[in-house]
Parts: C-alpha cells; structure tokens; sequence
C-alpha cells in the first residue's frame, strides 16, 4: 500500500475541489472527466485508505465525486 495523499489527485484533467481532513479520514472533493472516474478509485485502491461514501454529481460539464475517506489501518 501506498501513503495517501489528496495532492496525488491533481492534474490529467482532474482537480483538487478540497480535502478536509478528520480524525481518521476525510472527506476528498474532486472534479473529473467521467473518462477518469475508474482511474480514480483504481489509484485509490492502491493507497492506505478506504472509501466509506461517495457521490457522483454532474457540474459545469465535469462530474464532482465527494468521497468520505477512512484510514486503513491494516496498512
């Protein structure tokens, strides 16, 4: 596993909204081609976290994935 980061989601189209970490996670906002929504939770499969919710909305011809980020512990 690798370490997270929220600056690791930056660029190829996609861009940071905000991250606003908490305690044990956080919550990741993200703005993205749905061309690059797969690639996004395949990178995040790959980190030291875990998806515990997210959202998928359309805005401003881009699609806003809210993620609500959990640390893996395990790792």
């Amino acid at each position: 596993m690798q370490p997270f980061s929220p600056l690791d989601y930056q660029g190829k189209g996609t861009r940071l909204v905000h991250w606003k970490p908490q305690q044990n996670g956080g919550e990741l906002a993200l703005s993205a081609p749905w061309s690059e929504i797969p690639t996004l939770f395949s990178r995040l499969a790959t980190q030291a976290v875990k998806v515990r919710a997210f959202t998928l909305v359309p805005e401003e011809g881009q699609l806003r994935l809210n993620l609500q980020l959990e640390t893996d512990r395990a790792h």
